[in-house]
């Protein structure tokens, strides 16, 4: 395999989010008749978030070809190790699953001593889905590239907010990186419930910045809601979710910076996958 296709499998599957079943629910029990009974599907972050509406997504998918109704259950709070933990804690009977993402399964155990072991404690199901992170802010802003927030950032340290759905979540890490790249500072707010308050403030202009997956940023930017500066994955190119243009309209003006910034986030994201696979396997 080589070094490129090695580096966007390891992406993929620590980006992608994750269905999980507790892993005692493999038991004789699933040899009878299965679902008899409604599905919970836990989602660690607040209604109306990427995560969120994926799940949502998938859940219609699974209530028809199951039979039964799934009942999604968002449980916030931590980070997420709050709604992992509650899905581990549940009755192993396959009738409770979660959804969870690179913070929730990868860096939450890097950073955090939790009440709950990741490799052993949670089975992986299947990988859903894969986007990648977009800088945005609220049109009140001023800067109408990626090079001119990065100056209004420095001149202005710890002015701007940026908001993040608590320590260790991708919000959190890559604003993190972003500082030390391109040699700002910025003052983090954690929110409760991830990117959906994230979001609402946004729009609502009571905070500057976020980086949000797409899945859950480009409709804002579409409706003219919020400003795209960059996105951390893609080429460029059009493939119709708009993210040609948001790469490219700061990029005209800004191409070494901006490349420079989309590359190191890149390298972020792939070496915090690495730094966790490296924790995990010196775990006992």
């Amino acid at each position: 395999m080589s070094l490129d296709s090695g580096a966007q499998n390891m992406r993929r599957a620590f980006f992608g989010a994750l269905a999980y079943a507790s892993l005692s629910c493999m038991n004789p029990s699933l040899a009878q008749p299965y679902p008899t009974r409604p599905v919970t599907l836990i989602v660690p972050y607040g209604a109306g978030g990427p995560l969120d509406t994926l799940t949502r997504i998938v859940s219609e998918r699974m209530r028809v070809s199951l039979g039964q109704p799934i009942v999604i259950d968002n449980v916030t709070g931590a980070s997420g190790v709050i709604g992992v933990g509650r899905a581990v804690r549940a009755e192993p009977d396959g009738y409770t699953v979660s959804v969870g993402n690179w913070p929730t399964h990868v860096v939450n155990g890097a950073t955090f001593t939790l009440q709950y072991d990741l490799l052993h404690d949670l089975e992986p199901v299947a990988l859903l889905s894969s986007n990648p992170y977009v800088v945005v802010g609220r049109n009140g802003l001023l800067a109408k590239n990626l090079q001119e927030l990065i100056a209004a950032l420095k001149a202005n340290p710890e002015k701007l907010t940026l908001g993040t759905a608590g320590v260790g979540s991708g919000q959190h890490v890559s604003g993190i990186y972003f500082q030390s790249v391109t040699g700002t500072a910025l003052r983090f707010v954690p929110y409760r419930a991830g990117s959906s308050d994230i979001m609402k403030d946004l729009v609502g202009g009571h905070i500057d910045l976020t980086f949000d997956q797409a899945i859950s940023a480009l409709p804002y930017v579409r409706n003219g809601q919020i400003k795209a500066y960059a996105i951390t994955a893609g080429d460029g190119k059009e493939n119709g979710n708009g993210c040609a243009q948001l790469f490219s309209a700061g990029d005209r003006l800004g191409k070494s910076t901006e490349r420079r910034v989309k590359l190191h986030l890149l390298m972020l994201l792939t070496t915090f996958s690495l730094i966790a696979h490296l924790f995990f396997e010196e775990m006992p």
